[in-house]
């Protein structure tokens, strides 16, 4: 059987990353609130964590509100280094035939996401 090729598809993709390095106990707490809202994938890379909802208004609206509970639990437990950010649009990403993701999603979107949780949206 030929491998699946890469192919491009609509996402919602929510980044969140500590600025100051992911201690254990954020790690945990981010894990399972992006596995709560159950999206679609969700990874870990080193330092940051990466959920994808659909590409639809649905998929927006479930990552905005996803990163809007990230930011207030943070914000209430004192936690200013925590960056978070919601992009939509297009990501190249392999997926098997159940429609599992067999790769991290990865384009312009993604991108966006990565570097407005890290760096903020001012300094886009």
């Amino acid at each position: 059987m030929a491998p699946a090729k890469p192919d491009w598809m609509t996402l919602t993709v929510v980044c969140a990353t500590d600025r100051d390095g992911l201690s254990a106990e954020t790690a945990f707490v981010l894990r399972d609130m992006m596995l709560a809202a159950a999206p679609l994938e969700f990874h870990f890379l080193p330092g940051s964590f990466m959920a994808f909802f659909s590409g639809d208004e649905d998929g927006l609206r479930r990552g905005e509100l996803l990163a809007g509970d990230i930011h207030s639990r943070f914000a209430a437990l004192g936690v200013h280094s925590l960056g978070v950010a919601v992009e939509q649009g297009p990501c190249n990403v392999t997926q098997d035939g159940q429609g599992h993701f067999t790769s991290n999603p990865t384009g312009e979107t993604v991108e966006r996401a990565m570097r407005g949780a890290v760096f903020g949206r001012e300094k886009l």
